[in-house]
């Protein structure tokens, strides 16, 4: 009898972990197609927005020289069509050696873009977007870019290569940033994660507060650039998660600013 009933009950426990392992694998399978689905319509709408940039030099002689000269590779986008589409647009991100090239934009919170894609469409993937108390013209001592770790590498999903490909940082060591008024360079200096809740997020408000901040970041980061950091130059921090769940941490990059062409 003893042995019936223990069968029994044995027999009911794996039909109920059968049934939970089932529901697992199904809830599973959802979240995975719901994600996949994201992250493509993400890319198809990134896809379009290529179109508003393009490697075409400025026919103006004189600043396609000084682009040069700063050595800022010369885009030309289109910010009154971006603008068109989102009067949010602020910007244009690119770093080449990661194949990184996205419109930036700007909202009142910073919540809005962590979900919603650069034309608004709700999606967990976001967009590539400015701290929403950074000035659109730079002139902060410490910008914040955020973008996801897309793990298709996608947005931001690619900054961790520094991090993990030996010689990248000799191949690419800069960033450039455009908006409708100036294109910019900005020459990598540290690179390391850090917690969300760490210091790297702070704007700095006088000239001791950044010195200290710069000190701070060359400090954490976990190669040595070799960059001489000149203080009277802003920062221009870019972003992104690393980990996931209670480990979750944020991979970040600081370039100081190298070079500004004003467009006329």
């Amino acid at each position: 009898m003893y042995f019936s009933v223990f069968g029994q009950m044995k027999d009911v426990i794996i039909r109920i972990t059968e049934v939970l392992l089932g529901i697992a694998i199904i809830a599973f399978l959802v979240v995975f197609y719901l994600q996949t689905s994201e992250y493509k319509k993400s890319s198809e709408e990134y896809e379009e927005l290529t179109g508003f940039v393009s490697q075409a030099p400025p026919e103006e002689k004189t600043l396609a020289q000084e682009l040069s000269e700063a050595g800022i590779p010369a885009l030309a986008v289109d910010f009154e069509g971006l603008l068109a589409k989102n009067p949010d647009t602020v910007g244009w991100i690119s770093l080449p050696g990661l194949g990184i090239s996205y419109p930036v934009v700007q909202g009142e919170d910073d919540e809005y873009y962590l979900h919603r894609t650069f034309e608004g469409e709700e999606n967990s993937s976001g967009c590539i977007f400015l701290e929403s108390l950074s000035k659109t013209d730079l002139s902060d001592y410490n910008t914040l870019l955020f973008g996801h770790n897309m793990k298709n590498g996608t947005m931001f999903g690619s900054l961790k290569r520094y991090a993990n490909e030996e010689g990248l940082y000799a191949q690419a060591p800069d960033f450039f940033y455009y908006t409708p008024e100036a294109s910019y360079r900005f020459r990598i200096y540290s690179y390391y994660i850090t917690a969300p809740d760490s210091h790297t997020y702070y704007l700095c408000e006088n000239p001791e507060e950044y010195g200290d901040y710069v000190k701070m970041a060359l400090g954490e980061s976990v190669f040595d650039c070799g960059v001489d950091v000149d203080t009277a130059a802003s920062t221009m921090t870019l972003a992104t998660c690393s980990g996931t769940g209670r480990a979750k941490k944020r991979f970040v990059v600081h370039g100081i600013m190298a070079a500004k062409v004003s467009n006329r």
